[in-house]
């Protein structure tokens, strides 16, 4: 016979203000919940997690009112509004250059998300996952994930990586300025069910590394960021690679239709320029060598909102993506009368396409990392770019 525990649910319902004080309702109820069965708890946008905030089979649906279960069991707060579409899970990663020169080391750290998980330990044991490409822009939120961790140790077998889990830190050697083109990370609570949608592999929120070549010999080059920052400022942005004598910046406005510019003679001369998820810039590098800057942030993974200007306005866009695709796939719409150029880097030239009969004439694949020119002849509008 099945062993039975009470679960004591609570529901505090919200605030309500109506021209007077505020009304506070409070329920209980006791629901008995058989060990190894099922059951359905019927409400609204909850999920049911046990302690390794792995989801547990039952929802609830509801509004306007808080739960809290006091067995093993914990229903998150709505997501903060982060520009993701589910906030931060149950393991939040932080990634950085451990110095920023050539053949310095990546370093990703972790935490327990306590703040939106409060039953789990902070000292939670986790999996970490990996997904590599060749720079094109291969990230997937759920395909071609390899476990590199696992329960605080590494994989047998996976090389190029020291942890010190006391430290909660995850070292992946020699990666800036060289090593993969582009690799991303993911973390989940060791045990926890990676096929989930929302709390699995799916929904963790990434971390990764993009490398952005820039090619020498007096050739200018058009590259954009897609990963997010904490910080807007270059010398965060980009890697110290690029801080070498001779190296031009300019920045275009998209709105007043004018550059800003600097150089670097020891230290960054001229205006200040901040670059951000989705901006683009042009590098002019004198040099004799080409240049491979290595960006790192977290991986969007909600759509982003980019003002596009008209009126006979060119645009400087980059993707504030991971993932490639044409003009179709990373929403841009073809609209009458508008123009887009994109540039090789290595060939310094450019290639175009128009609309026509409501259709891009070449429907031109677009790449992280890279930007490109948008003419917009019509109206203001917002490009409001896709996740696959």
């Amino acid at each position: 016979m099945a062993r039975k525990s009470l679960v004591l649910i609570i529901l505090v319902f919200g605030l309500w203000f109506v021209y007077g004080p505020k009304l506070v309702l409070a329920e209980s109820l006791e629901s008995s919940v058989v060990s190894g069965g099922s059951g359905t708890m019927r409400g609204q946008n909850y999920n049911l997690f046990d302690v390794k905030a792995t989801p547990l089979v039952g929802t609830m649906v509801g509004s306007g009112y808080t739960l809290e279960v006091g067995v093993g069991v914990f229903f998150p707060p709505e997501a903060p509004s982060t520009g993701f579409v589910t906030g931060e899970g149950p393991v939040i990663l932080h990634i950085r250059r451990a110095a920023d020169t050539p053949g310095s080391d990546i370093v990703i750290t972790w935490e327990v998300n306590t703040a939106s998980f409060p039953i789990l330990n902070p000292n939670s044991s986790v999996d970490i996952y990996m997904l590599t490409g060749d720079g094109t822009g291969q990230y997937h939120p759920t395909s071609g994930w390899e476990k590199i961790v696992a329960n605080n140790a590494l994989v047998s077998g996976v090389t190029g990586f020291t942890i010190d889990s006391s430290n909660k830190t995850l070292t992946y050697q020699g990666q800036v300025g060289g090593g993969e083109n582009e690799a991303y990370f993911k973390a989940l609570i060791t045990g926890s069910a990676t096929g989930d949608a929302t709390y699995g592999l799916p929904g963790a929120v990434a971390v990764g590394k993009v490398n952005v070549m820039i090619y020498g010999n007096r050739k200018y080059n058009m590259i954009g960021v897609p990963l997010l920052q904490s910080s807007d400022s270059i010398d965060e942005v980009l890697s110290a690679g690029l801080r070498k004598n001779g190296i031009e910046l300019l920045k275009f406005d998209n709105n007043s239709q004018e550059y800003r510019g600097a150089y670097y003679d020891n230290g960054w001369q001229g205006k200040t320029i901040d670059l951000k998820n989705g901006d683009g810039i042009w590098v002019y590098n004198p040099l004799s060598s080409d240049l491979t800057l290595t960006i790192v942030g977290k991986v969007p993974n909600a759509s982003i909102d980019v003002q596009v200007y008209g009126g006979g306005k060119y645009n400087m866009l980059a993707l504030p993506h991971v993932q490639s695709g044409t003009l179709t796939m990373v929403g841009l719409d073809p609209i009458d009368e508008s123009e887009i150029l994109v540039f090789d880097n290595d060939k310094q030239s450019y290639s175009g396409t128009y609309v026509s009969n409501n259709a891009w004439e070449k429907n031109l694949l677009i790449n992280p990392g890279r930007a490109f020119w948008y003419y917009n002849k019509g109206n203001n509008f917002i490009w409001q770019t896709k996740v696959r």
